[in-house]
């Protein structure tokens, strides 16, 4: 998992965001017939807006 945190650094009153990344390898004798080979790598992100006029970082 990754996390993108470049918002956080925007002015106040700027619009921003943060954004998640998830990546996960899913064995596909897990899911279906046992013995099936192979894996599947499922990714998904998430953004989140950020609160324009909260404080961020080190700003008072």
């Amino acid at each position: 998992m990754t996390v993108d945190t470049a918002g956080l650094s925007a002015p106040l009153g700027r619009p921003a965001t943060i954004i998640a990344h998830v990546s996960c390898e899913v064995q596909l004798a897990d899911l279906a017939i046992p013995g099936i080979p192979g894996t599947k790598t499922i990714t998904s992100s998430f953004t989140s807006p950020i609160d324009p006029y909260r404080a961020r970082g080190d700003q008072p």
